[in-house]
């Protein structure tokens, strides 16, 4: 009951995803983020990653997400995934106190044929998204 009076306010986020960029919408607004850039692990207890596309201080280190993650952060991908997508929203949700509802689209283009990839797109999503309920796979064959 209270989910649902939310997701009456809460932004839906489109996120168009391919191993070389991924493309946020909401309404009329889109913003294209590569999925290269730069990495850094943020202290204190949770210890969350913050990622960038510019390198903002020596912590910072590049990164391709799905072709060259260093090892260190393989460990944690679904929180690397997690500040990523939270990179790319964050400027389409300003002034907006409730998470999102994610919708994602072309997970298909990281198929590896265990389904592996939606997991932890779904795992990431709830990090930031309204919670579990709140994030959607659009299949190919779904009409925008």
């Amino acid at each position: 009951m209270v989910l649902r009076m939310l997701e009456r306010f809460a932004r839906t986020i489109e996120v168009d995803v391919s191993p070389d960029e991924f493309v946020y919408r909401y309404g009329e607004r889109e913003r294209r983020v590569p999925t290269r850039g730069y990495l850094r692990k943020l202290e204190g207890p949770g210890g969350s990653y913050e990622f960038d596309e510019a390198q903002k201080t020596g912590q910072h280190i590049a990164v391709s997400l799905f072709s060259s993650l260093p090892v260190e952060f393989r460990a944690d991908i679904t929180e690397v995934l997690g500040a990523f997508i939270l990179y790319g929203i964050q400027p389409l949700c300003r002034g907006t106190p409730i998470r999102p509802i994610l919708v994602y689209q072309g997970i298909d283009r990281f198929e590896t044929g265990f389904a592996f990839e939606y997991g932890v797109f779904r795992e990431a999503g709830k990090l930031i998204a309204l919670g579990d309920k709140a994030v959607y796979f659009k299949r190919p064959d779904q009409q925008a």
